[in-house]
């Protein structure tokens, strides 16, 4: 995988010429001059944040996950699979860059003191205090009785269901929207997606055009 660069904000994940910064916004508001500024200078605003790590590598998506929990920052970072994330972290006031899991994802947020991660069609959950990744359901749309089907993109959840885009593939010349019951459940497909109307990115996200 190329090398990228950019910079990741608590706040947001951007990019940049440089190389990748981890900052903490402490004041940001203040550091910005206050609110009557109509533009802020830029100087000023990151006078109220704190560089926290510095790493050469940037996930291939624009969009990227940044979860905190006890003191500690965990973002997508590097895995064995090239076209997929893992999770890295660091301690929010500084420190080592350490790989959290090593694995294929993509999307992941938190839920109860787990980080929840979606690969495909497939969603897990690993505590935030470490140990082993269960896999909490499989959509089944991606690969089917053994044969690869299509990819799957734009997970998301709720408290009842799963939710993913499946790209167009062996058994779908559309793109669609799926949701599989976290009571395991079959999945149900939700319908599909024109793409006369609708762009969807292959980097997770769907905008309207």
């Amino acid at each position: 995988m190329p090398a990228r660069s950019g910079c990741l904000l608590a706040s947001s994940f951007r990019r940049s010429l440089a190389v990748g910064v981890l900052l903490l916004a402490f004041d940001f508001l203040a550091g910005c001059g206050g609110a009557n500024e109509r533009l802020p200078d830029p100087v000023e605003c990151l006078n109220g944040m704190q560089e926290i790590a510095r790493f050469d590598q940037l996930t291939p998506y624009p969009q990227s996950s940044l979860l905190w929990d006890g003191g500690t920052l965990y973002f997508n970072g590097e895995s064995s699979d090239p076209n997929m994330l893992g999770i890295d972290s660091v301690p929010d006031q500084g420190g080592a860059l350490s790989q959290f899991l090593n694995a294929g994802i993509q999307q992941m947020w938190a839920e109860d003191g787990n980080i929840v991660y979606a690969a495909d069609d497939s969603f897990y959950s690993i505590p935030f205090a470490g140990g082993q990744a269960q896999l909490l359901a499989d959509g089944g749309t991606c690969v089917v009785g053994g044969q690869y089907m299509g990819d799957a993109q734009a997970q998301t959840a709720d408290s009842v269901y799963f939710y993913w885009i499946r790209d167009p593939g062996v058994d779908d010349s559309n793109y669609a929207v799926w949701a599989k019951p976290r009571t395991g459940d079959p999945s149900i497909k939700l319908g599909d997606i024109d793409t006369n109307q609708v762009g969807v990115s292959r980097k997770n996200s769907v905008r309207t055009v």
